[in-house]
């Protein structure tokens, strides 16, 4: 089972998912719980869980994590059950990152400013301003 991390901006609907290869049937059962173990429900705040489909020897199971969830950095666990592989509710963790569409724009505009606010000063002292 492989995690497949995601970066998104905040505030925006998120998708997150886990691919299981080496299968021949699909997977029995598809969970999805929170960092704390709280099983999530699709529909239920916004959450939707799609267990996919089997695709060649591989299953891809995707949560969409709602906008007003998508506010920090977190990890969810996708938990797989596969009566062929002898696994039940077998888990990995998938990672949620978060990032502001302001972050880098603000950072450059401080070295801008800091660096011009330098180079006033350096002017002025050797001018004798």
């Amino acid at each position: 089972m492989t995690a497949v991390d995601q970066q998104q901006l905040k505030d925006t609907e998120a998708k997150i998912s886990c691919t299981v290869d080496g299968l021949t049937t699909a997977l029995n059962g598809v969970k999805w719980t929170k960092a704390d173990n709280t099983e999530i429900t699709s529909g239920s705040g916004g959450f939707v869980i799609e267990a996919g489909t089997l695709s060649g020897n591989t299953q891809t199971t995707i949560l969409t994590v709602p906008a007003s969830d998508n506010t920090l950095d977190t990890t969810y666990n996708c938990l797989i059950t596969s009566t062929e592989h002898g696994k039940t509710d077998e888990s990995t963790s998938v990672s949620l990152k978060v990032f502001s569409k302001y972050s880098c724009f603000d950072i450059s505009n401080l070295r801008l400013i800091l660096m011009l606010k330098q180079n006033l000063f350096n002017y002025g002292a050797l001018n004798g301003i």
